[in-house]
């Protein structure tokens, strides 16, 4: 039993580090996996296979990550734990969305959104509301991505995780950027940054502090932007692990570009990439565009096509987004051309027209918006099979009322004739008031058959009006006042006008006819 809790140590220490430090939680993982299999636990195998995942989706190894994947998918049962489910799933979404395949990401997403729904899982289907926001948000559905982020949002607050809000509330804030609500953005960084602060701050502190410093680039407050990436730079090396400050380096470089500090700027970028040299190529890719922009700024042509090719040389058809492509020979085109080599102007200009065309195919907004038009169809369907189900049990329930109806006005008949009765053998004395509160109590019962008369009536002809406001009608036919509809409702006479209000305005009743003569021409001609 010791060694089995000592497997589940490692592999829980495994996965808590993979984020800080990807070879301490491979190596770790590899141990956990090797001492499983030993012991044939194949929860445990299975685990330490998901952080291998994870590990190699985070470093783009991409063929490893699914051979990992596949690995748990074959030894997944009905009796493996919920938990490793959901990991298992989160890890198809992961992949996918590694390999830019957004559309297969959504797909999955609602998959696995239905298995977690099914068993409760709301820190999993959190996640995966989020991963889709990111896919939506790429494929340039930035509003689809807004609503799947606001959804991760509602879950992550009931669960109290600050640091899941502060990351979901980051991708909000860049969602709302896109869409070029900056104010908004910004604000939404600074309330993710306030609650990373709030723990003392940590490596997602750097994060959040370089998104801010983009926007307010964005925006132009170049000053309050070079604060910002220092700060991210100083906490991205506090964090230790991957050197991702490298990436920071170079969003503080193009800062000092834009503010046409090109020595400066370059001196960032060369340390930058020496930092970088083991991050993953996306980032490396990126730094090098930068100096190229430096380079070309500086109309020192010869070395932004040197920086280009080098970026070039990172690149691949599997691994590299479309839009680095388009950015690589835009900048090659506008070198050539400012050579004077109109010819490789003109092949990298077709260049960069091919992945135009290859990102709007392949990242198709056009069959995702097909695709969810079929989701939502379902949704709908599903929704109109409940409505079903809901009417026909209504209808069941008012023709079992109007039965008991039947049943209770003959009752009444009775009744009404064994008052009359009791009344002829009651002494004179007591006869009086015993006979009036008769008569008054028979009066009731016909003013509310009256009633429902009327309601029934005028609900013939204006159907869109709700029950509350039937009855609203009906004291108007019997020509109460506000005040006294408001006693004997119960409610206040704003509500009672808030009725009135609404009543011509479904009923579409023009205001200069009465609303008491309109309704009682209903109540007797219907």
């Amino acid at each position: 039993m010791s060694k089995l809790k000592d497997i589940a140590s490692l592999n829980e220490e495994a996965w808590s580090c993979q984020e800080m430090d990807k070879s301490k939680a491979k190596e770790l993982a590899e141990k956990a996996f090797t001492l499983a299999e030993k012991y044939k636990d194949r929860n445990q195998m299975m685990l330490a296979s998901m952080t291998l995942a994870q590990v190699a989706n985070f470093r783009m190894e991409l063929d490893d990550a699914m051979v990992h994947i596949e690995f748990v998918g074959n030894l997944i049962t009905r009796s493996t734990p919920k938990s490793i489910r959901g990991r298992y799933h989160q890890q198809r979404c992961y992949y996918f969305y590694q390999k830019s395949q957004f559309t297969d990401l959504i797909e999955e997403g609602h998959r696995t959104l239905e298995i977690v729904n099914s068993v409760g899982l709301e820190k999993q289907r959190a996640w995966v509301l989020s991963t889709m926001g990111l896919a939506y948000q790429r494929l340039g559905n930035v509003n689809l991505a807004l609503e799947s982020y606001r959804q991760a949002e509602e879950l992550i607050k009931d669960f109290e995780n600050a640091n899941a809000l502060s990351n979901i509330r980051m991708s909000m804030g860049t969602a709302l950027a896109e869409l070029g609500r900056q104010a908004e953005g910004l604000a939404m960084f600074e309330e993710s940054l306030n609650a990373r602060l709030a723990y003392g701050g940590d490596f997602h502190s750097g994060i959040i502090l370089g998104n801010i410093a983009t926007l307010q680039t964005q925006m132009g407050d170049h000053s309050k932007a070079l604060l910002r990436w220092a700060d991210a730079i100083a906490y991205l090396k506090k964090a230790g692990g991957m050197p991702l400050w490298a990436q920071a380096m170079g969003g503080r470089a193009d800062t000092l570009r834009q503010l046409n500090r090109l020595p400066e700027a370059e001196e960032q970028l060369a340390e930058a990439i020496i930092t970088a040299k083991d991050l993953p190529h996306p980032i490396r890719i990126n730094l090098y565009l930068s100096l190229a922009r430096v380079h070309a700024d500086a109309q020192r042509w010869d070395e932004s096509i040197e920086s280009l090719r080098s970026a070039q040389e990172l690149m691949d058809e599997k691994t590299t987004g479309l839009t680095q492509w388009v950015d690589l020979h835009k900048a090659f085109h506008f070198a050539h051309r400012a050579k004077g080599d109109m010819e490789s102007a003109l092949d990298h200009h077709e260049q960069m027209l091919h992945y135009k065309e290859k990102h709007l195919n392949d990242q198709s907004v056009t069959k995702l918006a097909e695709w969810e038009a079929l989701y939502q169809m379902k949704q709908l369907r599903e929704k109109d099979e409940k409505l079903s189900r809901k009417t026909a049990e209504l209808e069941e329930l008012l023709k079992t009322t109007s039965n008991e109806r039947t049943v209770l006005l003959s009752k009444l008949a009775s009744y009404d004739v064994l008052l009359d009765e009791m009344l002829e053998r009651m002494p004179t004395a007591e006869k009086g008031r015993f006979s009036q509160l008769v008569r008054t109590a028979r009066r009731s019962n016909t003013e509310q058959d009256s009633d429902q008369v009327v309601q029934n009536r005028i609900s013939e002809k204006h159907p869109e009006l709700s029950p509350s406001e039937l009855r609203t009608c009906s004291m108007i036919v019997n020509g109460w006042t506000s005040k006294e509809m408001s006693d004997r409702s119960g409610t206040s006479i704003k509500t009672v006008e808030k009725h009135r209000t609404a009543i011509r305005r479904k009923a579409a009743i023009p205001r200069s006819v009465s609303l008491e003569v309109y309704l009682k021409g209903i109540a007797k001609t219907a």
